[in-house]
């Protein structure tokens, strides 16, 4: 079989037959997994302000944005997340993460902009991970 021959069946394209997702029932998909702790839903508007305001002047859009946390614990993570980045010696999240946990969390929409190595892979891959679990 010459190289051509061999390069057309892996490029021909199978048709798939379409599926009606009206008549199959899926599992219902929990997004909002996000309970916000007392100590941040009892802060001040003026107090939140300043949290965002001097960790790197953290900037929201959109409506009912949630509070930025302070600590991984804050974001109700598993006890084996918390463990593991203790032992790598992450033990505080960096201002991309204090905003992007809690949303991502509550299934909103979150485009982070923030400079090389400040942390918005971990802000994206900790709430999938919660995502992946409880489902």
């Amino acid at each position: 079989m010459s190289y051509f021959e061999l390069a057309k069946q892996f490029v021909s394209k199978k048709e798939l037959p379409p599926v009606d997702h009206s008549k199959i029932e899926y599992y219902p998909i929990k997004k909002n997994l996000y309970k916000q702790v007392r100590e941040i839903s009892n802060m001040p508007e003026h107090e939140v302000a300043q949290l965002r305001q001097s960790n790197g002047d953290i900037r929201v859009r959109g409506k009912h944005c949630p509070r930025p946390i302070k600590s991984f614990a804050m974001a109700g993570l598993d006890v084996r997340i918390l463990r593991m980045l203790d032992r790598k010696g992450i033990t505080t999240p960096f201002p991309i993460q204090m905003q992007a946990i809690p949303a991502l969390l509550c299934g909103r929409d979150v485009i982070a902009i923030a400079p090389t190595g400040s942390g918005k892979t971990l802000a994206y891959l900790l709430p999938m991970v919660r995502h992946v679990m409880a489902q």
